[in-house]
């Protein structure tokens, strides 16, 4: 988990890029904006971890990413108010499909 509420959101984004490719397991991310920069989006790095076991969500956003997701390992995922770029509903199903273990989904919507 990294916390720092006065990170540029280029800087946030290529530090989670690094960690995913490193082969991070436990991933939680959470924006201090709430949303006031409607550019926290996650890198697409995300929806191609080899590793990932538990993904933590909070108070960002979310692209289509434009090919399979393949999240092999994940077993965990907690999305809480996730903002989906252009309004697209399919970005949260797109990602679901691409967790053949989930055990575990939590999704919140609001504040």
């Amino acid at each position: 988990k990294y916390v720092d509420c006065n990170a540029s959101l280029f800087r946030i984004s290529k530090l989670i890029s690094t960690v995913v490719n490193r082969g991070v397991e436990h991933l939680a991310v959470e924006s201090c904006s709430r949303f006031r920069d409607t550019n926290s989006f996650m890198p697409l790095d995300i929806y191609k971890s080899k590793t990932l076991v538990s993904l933590k969500l909070a108070y960002v956003g979310l692209s289509n990413p434009g090919f399979v997701v393949s999240l092999p390992c994940l077993k965990s995922m907690h999305l809480e108010s996730i903002m989906y770029r252009n309004g697209d509903p399919f970005i949260i199903e797109n990602l679901i499909s691409g967790c053949a273990v989930l055990e575990d989904l939590t999704v919140c919507w609001g504040g």
